[in-house]
């Protein structure tokens, strides 16, 4: 009896034997690759299970060129020098809309209504309007200034306290935690990165200089960004038709995402002595000196949901003006 079981045994691992073989010999894998050739020199052999044959690859990590990279490299060639032409492109009509008391970064609600903003050292969330004389306090948090947005609802803000918590500000000054928001365009280690609603990031920037503040357009197709070097880029979000815009800062995008508005500032090292607001045609057509203002300095644009007004920061104030789209000459 011990013996028939030690040769049913026997049998059982030929067959499993066998059958592993066939499984190796025809995975889909392995088909597509054609035969495995006898390997020779002095490098030993690899072993290899049924399992690693068919896990999933690791996923490229950050900033890594993948099989793929030569394709990348393409779409990433940066269109130097567009036929721009000037316009007449304009900013009419500007007034003030607050005290000169060190208000930068204007930000329009998606409603049109208010314009959030805060203080140079980055301190505090203020609401104005073209029908506000005094600007109210939302709150007096000592980083807020770093990151602040308008909610869909035009009636708060998310923004990021100074513990690092996010938290949403009702425009009557209320404050309740808000969820970590998710990234769609980020920069990391000087690379700008798109997030699609699936799969993993992908590189948007090249690597001709280390890059920042990406602003994704309203449709969501495409990117402006900022190199520390080499001025501001405007790009699809697959990275293809990556254009120069020249020198700049602080791009803000049209409603319609067909071009930027952005500042060109001149300083003397250590503070804005002169700088200009300029617009920039997403297809290279225009690219307009707006406000033409020798010894003023205008900076942080911020074109309205409608895209006929355009906020700004000059000289401590926040100031709007009529935003009138003309043609390039």
């Amino acid at each position: 009896m011990r013996k028939f079981e030690i040769m049913l045994g026997g049998l059982a691992l030929i067959v499993l034997s066998g059958s592993v073989t066939y499984y190796l010999v025809n995975h889909p894998i392995r088909s597509e690759q054609g035969p495995m050739p006898l390997g020779t020199g002095t490098k030993g052999a690899i072993s290899l299970s049924p399992t690693d044959i068919i896990k999933k690859p690791q996923a490229t990590p950050l900033g890594a060129e993948d099989a793929n990279s030569s394709r990348q490299r393409a779409q990433r060639e940066v269109i130097i020098d567009p036929l721009w032409k000037p316009g007449n492109s304009r900013v009419e009509e500007a007034k003030p809309v607050t005290e000169n008391l060190d208000f930068v970064k204007p930000v329009w609600s998606p409603v049109g209504m208010d314009i959030a903003v805060t203080k140079s050292n980055l301190s505090g969330i203020y609401i104005t309007g073209a029908a506000i004389k005094d600007p109210r306090t939302l709150t007096e948090d000592a980083n807020a200034g770093i990151f602040y947005k308008w909610n869909i609802d035009g009636m708060s803000l998310l923004f990021q306290e100074s513990e690092g918590r996010y938290a949403n500000l009702l425009i009557t000054g209320e404050k309740y935690p808000a969820p970590v928001p998710p990234r769609r365009i980020f920069e990391q280690d000087g690379v700008i990165y798109f997030q699609p609603e699936d799969g993993d990031p992908f590189r948007v920037s090249g690597s001709q200089d280390r890059f920042f503040n990406p602003v994704l357009s309203p449709d969501e197709k495409k990117v402006a960004y900022q190199g520390r070097e080499t001025g501001i880029y405007f790009a699809n979000i697959d990275a293809s038709n990556a254009t120069s815009v020249g020198r700049g800062s602080n791009p803000s995008w049209l409603p319609d995402s067909t071009g930027i508005v952005y500042d060109v500032p001149v300083d003397d090292g250590a503070s804005a002595i002169d700088g200009d607001l300029w617009f920039a045609s997403i297809d290279g057509s225009e690219r307009t000196n707006l406000t033409n203002t020798p010894g003023i300095a205008e900076s942080f644009p911020s074109v309205s949901p409608t895209g006929g007004s355009l906020a700004f920061s000059s000289d401590g104030g926040i100031y709007v003006g009529k935003f009138v789209r003309g043609k390039s000459k």
